[in-house]
């Protein structure tokens, strides 16, 4: 517990040392915001807990050098129970992504995105109780840009608690202002 407790406020604090000072150097007018949404899609051990679930989120990004892209990600996934006992699960957190855009000369602008976070997790047991768990995070995918407004992608987001890691792919889709 104290482990875990340790390691969420050491990740959560590197995470917001990267994010200040990159946002500060970076800040600019083109500079978006968006917000997305989607399903989600549990994987192995989660997977045969829960069912499908949807998944939300809100973005800032900003660019990072010439190439690459951060964005900010705060993200909100809900997950219906799929065991006797679970009533249901959520997933809290926020993710910092380096976006790598991939030239082409298509109208379809792909890139390919990883990063790290901080998520909560907790499980709801029919009948009232819950587990909640905090932990490191890392996601990995990839997307498509259609035209400066919209966008769809999908994701592999692992978060590492004690024990087993909970595993989910969110898919969605987009729009930035």
């Amino acid at each position: 517990m104290i482990r875990s407790t340790f390691r969420g406020i050491v990740s959560a604090a590197a995470l917001l040392l990267v994010v200040s000072v990159s946002a500060n150097a970076q800040m600019s007018s083109s500079s978006r915001f968006g917000v997305n949404g989607g399903v989600a899609m549990p994987m192995g051990d989660f997977g045969d807990v829960v069912g499908l679930g949807f998944h939300l989120g809100g973005h800032v990004q900003m660019p990072l050098g010439e190439t690459f892209k951060l964005r900010i990600n705060g993200d909100f996934g809900s997950y219906g129970g799929d065991v006797a006992g679970l009533d249901n699960a959520t997933l809290l957190g926020a993710m910092a992504n380096v976006i790598l855009p991939i030239t082409t000369t298509s109208a379809f602008k792909p890139y390919i995105l990883g990063g790290l976070g901080f998520y909560q997790a907790k499980f709801n047991a029919n009948g009232g109780g819950s587990v909640d768990d905090s932990a490191l995070a890392f996601n990995v995918g990839g997307g498509y840009d259609f035209g400066k407004n919209f966008f769809t992608e999908i994701r592999f987001l692992s978060i590492q608690t004690d024990g087993n890691s909970i595993t989910t792919l969110p898919v969605t889709i987009g729009l930035r202002f």
